[in-house]
Formats: structure tokens, sequence, C-alpha cells
């Protein structure tokens, strides 16, 4: 067989591989997150995170850690809940924390790196340590950004089910074509660039650091679906590999056009900027004790 045939055959396998393990992960999350937006009525939200913000921050990630959620859904609910009177440290903490710390992401997480529960431990306290340290300055520096109005992805007309049905398939659709390209990215970054450029990248560490975050950022992956694209790169430390499963959920091209369209520019900025400074040093602290 040709080199190009080689690399054409790599390449499908690679990026058949991550397609079909993250499959039946995505599924799963965007059934639960349609479930919690559709069942969950708004007020619920509203009372577990109306508290003093000393405490908010902290109970709205843990509401995280216990909601499964995509970005569709928990973006366009911290705008809401602002607007209702909830702080929005609280607000933003659950909001970043629901994608990133779900029962789902962990499960995932275990599968895609089985045999290393260090991983899954790492991912969840490193991401839970990130949100606290956005929140927390968001409360400190009295953040507090008037949210624009519009139209709820999840508000369909009918009843229960169709509803259901309606919000499932808003965030299939929406993010089933992201792993698609997400995997379609990694797979030719893995073929497409040699593997000796791709080990000194993953042996300097600042620079494989800085190379996983950029990859989170650009691919705006699922957080349901990351850790099986994160573990194709078996060539970057395992810390450089966490930073890539910490950054994307929090900070991204498309989180960014939602905060924008949310929040207003100048805001989604200010989140943007501080969710990927945050996210990158409970990274490095956590990656480092722990891998």
């Amino acid at each position: 067989m040709s080199p190009v045939g080689e690399s054409i055959d790599e390449w499908s396998t690679l990026f058949t591989a991550m397609v079909l393990q993250a499959l039946p992960f995505l599924v799963l999350g965007v059934l639960l997150s349609a479930v919690v937006a559709v069942l969950v009525p708004m007020r619920v939200w509203h009372r577990l995170l109306q508290r003093r913000t000393v405490v908010a921050v902290p109970m709205a990630t843990a509401c995280g850690v216990l909601v499964p959620g995509c970005e569709c859904t928990t973006v366009p609910i911290a705008g809401r809940l602002t607007e209702r009177g909830v702080p929005f440290a609280a607000a933003m903490s659950f909001a970043l924390a629901s994608p990133a710390l779900n029962p789902i992401v962990l499960l995932a997480t275990a599968a895609a790196f089985a045999g290393q529960p260090q991983m899954v431990v790492a991912r969840f306290a490193a991401s839970f340590l990130a949100v606290v340290i956005v929140g927390s300055y968001l409360a400190a520096a009295g953040v507090r950004p008037v949210p624009k109005s519009g139209h709820h992805h999840h508000d369909h007309p009918g009843g229960t089910a169709a509803q259901l049905i309606a919000a499932a398939r808003h965030d299939f659709t929406h993010t089933a074509g992201l792993v698609v390209a997400g995997a379609a990215i990694a797979a030719t970054i893995r073929v497409a660039l040699p593997d000796d450029l791709l080990s000194r990248l993953g042996d300097h560490g600042v620079l494989a650091v800085l190379t996983m975050a950029f990859f989170a950022i650009v691919m705006a992956l699922c957080s349901e679906s990351d850790a099986f694209i994160a573990a194709s790169f078996v060539t970057f430390s395992p810390v450089a590999v966490l930073t890539f499963m910490v950054v994307g959920p929090l900070v991204d091209l498309r989180l960014l056009l939602m905060y924008r369209a949310t929040f207003g520019t100048r805001a989604a900025f200010a989140i943007g900027g501080l969710a990927l400074a945050g996210a990158l040093a409970a990274a490095v602290s956590i990656g480092s004790v722990l891998l």
C-alpha cells in the first residue's frame, strides 16, 4: 500500500474509533440534558442558588456535578437566573460546572482512560477548582452584566413529550456535528503532523499544555465526548491531556459566542479570559500532584 493509502487508512481508523466511542455517551448526555431542561422548573434553580455569594458559588458548582447539561441549556439558564435576581457569580458557576463535571462526563472519561482512575479524579478536581476560581473572582470583582433577552433553546410548544423530543433533537444535532468535526481534526493532526513533532511538543511541558489548550478552544467539543479525543493524543504528557479536558468545557469558540449572545461582548471576553486562566491554573496544579 502507498504511503498516501496508509495515511488515509490510519485517518479513517482513528476517526471512526473516536466517533463510535463517543456516540453512546453523547446520546445519554443529550437525553438527560433534555429531561433536566424540560422537567426541572426554573424556580428550583432559583431556590438553590439564591443564597449568600460565599455559599452560592460552591453550591452552584455542586449542582453542576449532579445535573447533566450542555452549553445550549446552561448558558441561557444562567442568563435567566441572573434576570431573576440570582447572583451572577452563582449563575455562571452552575453554567460552567454542569457541562464540565456531570456524571456522564466522568463516566465517559473513565471509559476513555480505562485503567487510569487517577485521570478521572484529576479531571473532577481540576474542573471543580477551576469553576470555583472563576465564580469567586466574578463575585469578588462584582461582575454583573445585564443579560440580553432572547428565546430559550428549549422553550418548545406542545406537551411534555413533544418538548423532550424537540430539546433532545436540538441538542443532538447541535453537538453531533461538533463531535464529528473534532474527531476529524484530531485524526488529521495525528496523521498529518510528523510523530517526532508531536513527541517534541508533548515532551515540552509548557508548550504541550498551551498546545492542548489551543486545541480545546478551537475544536469546541461536547464535554461528553472530549475524553476520547484527548486520549488519542498519546504523545502528550498527562498534564497536557488533562488541560485539554479542563479548558474545553469552560472556554471554547462555541462558548465564547454563547457568552456574547447572552451577556454581551465585554462580558464574554471577561468570562472567557478568566475561565481560560482558571482552567490552566487548576489543570497544571492538580495534574502535577495527581498525574
